[in-house]
């Protein structure tokens, strides 16, 4: 069908009309060059004319010979009148139209000008005439704030927060309620337990601009509340342009630092594809694990390959033999494959180097059959070194009444030391076809690439366990990500058809997720004064005292003149009683998504003054699938003491099976039930109209239809499906009033959902080492609806400029909260819908230039935006009784998951043309936001504040060179998640990441 489908628009797109005396061209800004979509030119004194399409190209046809005076208008631009168009029977006259605030009359002409969307205002142009609430940023701000990847350019949006320096929150809301797509197709997450995508894969290289909407019309996807991000890629170059660029970046806590951290590193980590350096060997892979065989004379018989009748015909010694042989194979194919894996189970120090990164891009347009073909390829490759030995793992819990509990009981308290060495690279190749006028066709494969090493090691005590006890952590994590993006899309404008217009997007992302080898163990050890005691002649005898605890006197009796020395003692063990035996995991997660995209747009009702209203409908399908595996293998000792050498314990002399003696063997302790599958179809269909009432006011009103159907399974199929089926409509109001040419008042009123992920809903269990927690899914999840309610007032005084206030309202009905499982005999994090939850806020936005106080100044610009916002859900009524029986009097809400109270960025630029110089001084800080539930009365955890000042400026160096110094993280706080009790903060998480300094050199042709 899809297939179908894209064929029937690639024979649209070679349909072109051929019309003699015509005008055509193209309507562009004068002083960016972007197209003027939308914009009229009509006949003087007529109402004969067209309309620019999506790229900005009008075309007025069946036009007699002669002369004309074309008129050409666009909000918050002067008309233009051109003079003088000759019209020649059977000849096409082109004439392109520069717009700018003052009226220019233009012979005719055969300049064919682009819209520049990586341009400075193109967003704020783009904003302005939206019809929704939208915000973004071009590649050319990203470029000024010094940012190297999406998640870093995002976090300088209005409203936008950016977690773990990948995912994004837009309004403070959690990242269930974002969603992403890449050039307007859905992209899938790569974190099994989150629904935002992971933004740092996206190298700022590849982008043209980043939209974030942050109300629903019914031709977007409904299944979003705090922002749609949509993600365009670089466009075709108008002509051919070649650039290349490498930075290299110093990291005050990391480079060159000889106590960094790493994972065992493999010959392939360059690339980003370390997993082929940490398979599973063969011996297991292909087998079952072997477990410690005791055989029995029946499975002597059966490996010796005996009949009943020929082994009862045996003597007892001859079947003695064959058992023990049987016992020998079977023990030393369980000795090959404890032996088989890698024996380095600790983090290793090394020198980090510094941080790099290399950008390399070209492309052209030329001509094929007569049409425009346009190609650009980009390719990227970084890597980053971030270390920290200055952490702090703690983990606290409330163990009275709260009346009577003045402070927090330390569960878990440890030193963290953690290296983090992360490649990235990537490629992008893209096509465009231009047929005639009307009609394009676009092709774009993008492949992302991801590898991050980790070494990290945990030293401290659980004072609830023992006191005197240090207990030692240590793992080794490599995880890869990949992404391949395929995307065939058209836009069509049919003339015959009314001007119907026609845009689609076909999809296809099969992206994977591994972390092969990850390796987790824990000993302790205990240090205690020891005495030993010698007789007279000089003979140790401590082990006689000790064996009889014999006290002086009674050591004097038997041994006179005894003498005694004092010392240390350090006691080395492995409890399993308290934690896990050494473990090595082995995780696997594929997933696909295809998704199709079909609009039509069919205008109608254009007026005098060429405003032009549309009905549109269409469609959207999406199609995912996903399988995720686990493997979980153990070291276990039968009678092996560890003396604190750890390549002494995990030496091959004591991984040697023999049924008597001590030895540490391989247990197979993968379980069904942490390898779970889905999958999803959602249909989509909307209609909606696009109503120009007057030359004021625009409304946006419509439904969308959105189907859901989900379904996951666990290899341990007693658990149950989790199954989700629904139709749900969303209705949209959008309204726009232009109260002047240069301002704006919205509102809008929507209704949208949030579906659960496969991860939430799917019966599945997993430990997560970030956090020491096992999550378990909830197959009874639904969906949440939220009804949407905001209202901005913008102005946009001069072309860059803006001042915006908005507010906005959600109501959420069965919002999906984490949640601590009451019914499980441990601590177990799971998900699970709770009535209610609301958020209102204000965001506020301005950006300025500095002209207006000194003409001085006019090479300064200042900006800054703020959200302010307050949130409560309520909680899960089983929960709460915990929690009351604690703290009897705890409110029934508490704050929204994720959520921040206040999110400010501030920015100073300065840019001279004439010198080339560019500067760029920017900040950023986000409100403590909850970042995890914790069981019964102990508190919450909380992210706080990060203060976050960054620097880079920039001089051209000739016509080809620039070159930029950044300083990111200048200030280098101390990053915190924190309880808090009584006035007091107790850390869960601590550690600062370091101030990073980077030089780079841009080549460009």
């Amino acid at each position: 069908m899809k297939k179908i489908i894209i064929g029937i628009f690639v024979f649209l797109s070679i349909s072109v009309l051929a019309q003699n005396g015509s005008v055509i061209g193209k309507v562009i800004d004068a002083e960016t060059g972007e197209e003027l979509i939308g914009a009229t030119v009509v006949l003087s004194g007529t109402t004969t004319g067209a309309a620019a399409n999506l790229f900005g190209d009008y075309e007025i046809k069946n036009l007699e010979p002669g002369t004309y005076t074309l008129v050409c208008k666009y909000i918050s631009y002067q008309s233009d009148s051109i003079s003088g168009v000759l019209v020649k029977a059977g000849e096409i006259t082109s004439l392109n139209i520069e717009m700018s605030t003052s009226a220019i009359k233009m012979n005719e002409v055969t300049i064919r000008a682009k819209a520049n969307r990586a341009g400075l205002n193109y967003m704020l142009n783009t904003k302005q005439e939206s019809a929704i609430l939208l915000d973004g940023i071009s590649a050319k701000e990203i470029a000024r704030g010094g940012d190297n990847d999406v998640a870093g350019a995002l976090k300088r949006v209005t409203g936008v927060t950016v977690e773990g320096g990948k995912y994004v929150y837009v309004r403070g809301l959690s990242d269930r309620y974002s969603k992403t797509t890449l050039n307007r197709a859905i992209v899938p997450s790569l974190d099994p337990r989150r629904n935002a995508v992971q933004m740092d894969m996206f190298p700022v290289s590849m982008v043209d601009n980043i939209s974030i909407y942050k109300t629903f019309s019914p031709d977007l996807p409904g299944d979003f509340s705090g922002g749609l991000i949509n993600i365009t890629t670089k466009d075709i170059p108008e002509e051919f342009k070649l650039t290349f660029s490498a930075s290299l970046g110093y990291n005050t806590n990391a480079t060159f630092n000889p106590d960094f951290q790493s994972a065992n590193k493999g010959v392939s980590d360059w690339f980003a594809n370390g997993s082929k350096d940490r398979k599973l060997p063969e011996i297991v892979k292909n087998k079952d694990v072997n477990p410690i065989q005791f055989s029995s004379f029946e499975m002597a018989r059966n490996d010796a390959g005996l009949t009943s009748e020929q082994w009862n015909s045996l003597n007892y010694k001859e079947k003695q033999d064959l058992l023990l042989e049987s016992r020998k194979t079977r023990n030393q194919l369980l000795t090959d494959q404890s032996q088989s894996f890698n024996k380095n189970w600790n983090p290793q120090k090394q020198k980090a180097g510094l941080n790099q990164s290399y950008n390399f891009s070209f492309g052209n347009k030329t001509h094929l059959f007569g049409n425009e073909l346009g190609f650009n390829f980009g390719a990227n490759y970084s890597k980053k070194f971030r270390f920290y030995n200055d952490g702090i793992t703690g983990r606290y819990s409330l163990t009275g009444n709260v009346d009577d509990t003045h402070s927090l009981t330390a569960q878990t308290e440890l030193h963290d030391t953690r290296g983090d060495e992360a490649v990235n690279w990537g490629a992008l190749f893209n096509f465009s076809y231009q047929i005639g006028l009307n009609n394009k066709i676009t092709f774009n494969y993008l492949h992302n690439q991801n590898g991050l090493n980790s070494g990290r090691n945990q030293v401290g005590t659980n004072p609830t366990d023992d006191p005197d006890m240090t207990i030692r952590i240590n793992s080794s994590r490599y995880l890869e990500r990949y992404m391949n993006t395929y995307q065939l899309s058209g836009e069509h404008i049919i003339n015959s058809w009314g001007g119907l217009t026609v845009n689609w997007v076909a999809s296809a992302i099969a992206s994977n997720l591994k972390t092969p080898d990850l390796r987790v163990w824990t000993n302790d050890f205990t240090v205690q004064e020891t005495t030993s005691y010698f007789d007279a002649d000089g003979n140790d005898i401590t082990d006689y005292v000790n064996g009889e605890d014999l006290n002086p006197d009674e050591i004097e009796n038997d041994f006179p003149g005894f003498t005694t020395t004092s010392g240390i003692d350090t006691l080395y063990n492995i409890s399993v009683n308290l934690y896990p035996s050494p473990t090595r995991f082995f995780r696997n997660m594929n997933e696909k998504n295809n998704n199709v995209v079909l609009h039509f747009s069919l205008p109608f009702n254009r007026d005098k003054k060429g405003q032009e209203s549309s009905i549109k409908f269409g469609g959207n399908y999406v199609n995912k699938t996903r399988e995720t595996m686990e493997l979980r293998y153990s070291l276990v000792s039968q009678g092996v003491q560890y003396r604190g050498n750890d390549q002494a314990y995990f030496n091959d002399s004591n991984i040697t099976v023999i049924p008597g003696n001590n030895f540490i063997y391989l247990r197979d302790d993968t379980e069904k039930r942490n390898s779970y599958s889905g999958k999803e179809n959602d249909y989509a269909a909307f209609l909606m109209v696009d109503w120009k009432a007057s030359k004021k006011l625009r409304f946006i009103a419509g439904a969308r239809l959105e189907t859901t159907n989900i379904l996951t399974q666990s290899l341990d199929t007693a658990l149950g499906e989790g199954i989700l089926n629904r139709i749900d409509i969303l209705p949209a109001l959008n309204a726009t009033y232009a109260l002047t040419q240069k301002m704006n008042l919205r509102i809008s009123a929507t209704r949208t959902l949030a579906r659960p992920t496969f991860r939430e809903l799917a019966p599945y269990a997993s430990y997560d080492f970030d956090d020491n927690y096992v999550y378990i899914g909830n197959i009874n999840l639904q969906s949440t609806f939220i009804n949407n309610l905001d209202l901005r007032w913008e102005m946009f005084p001069k072309s860059g400029e803006i001042i915006s206030i908005s507010f906005f309202y959600k109501y959420f009905t069965d919002p999906i909260q984490k949640v601590v499982n009451p019914e499980a005999a441990n601590v177990e994090l799971t998900w699970d819908n709770v009535e209610k939850g609301q958020v209102y806020g204000l965001e506020l936005e301005f950006r300025k230039s500095l002209s207006f106080v000194s003409d001085r100044l006019k090479d300064f610009g200042i900006g800054a935006n703020l959200t302010l916002a307050k949130s409560f859900n309520s909680i899960d009524p089983d929960e709460l009784a915990q929690i009351r029986a604690q703290d009897p009097g705890h409110s029934d809400i508490r704050d929204m998951f994720g959520q921040a109270p206040y999110v400010v960025n501030g920015y100073l630029t300065y840019m001279n043309r004439k010198s080339g110089i560019e500067a760029n001084l920017t900040y950023n800080v986000i409100g403590p936001r909850m970042v995890l539930v914790v069981q019964g009365g102990t508190p919450n955890v909380y992210e706080q504040p990060f203060n976050l000042l960054s620097f880079n400026i920039s001089k051209t160096l000739g016509q080809h060179f620039s070159l930029r110094f950044s300083a990111d993280n200048i200030l280098n706080q101390l990053k915190r998640q924190t309880y808090s009790y009584k006035g007091e903060l107790y850390d869960f998480q601590s550690n600062t990441i370091g101030s990073v300094f980077s030089l780079s050199v841009k080549f460009t042709i």
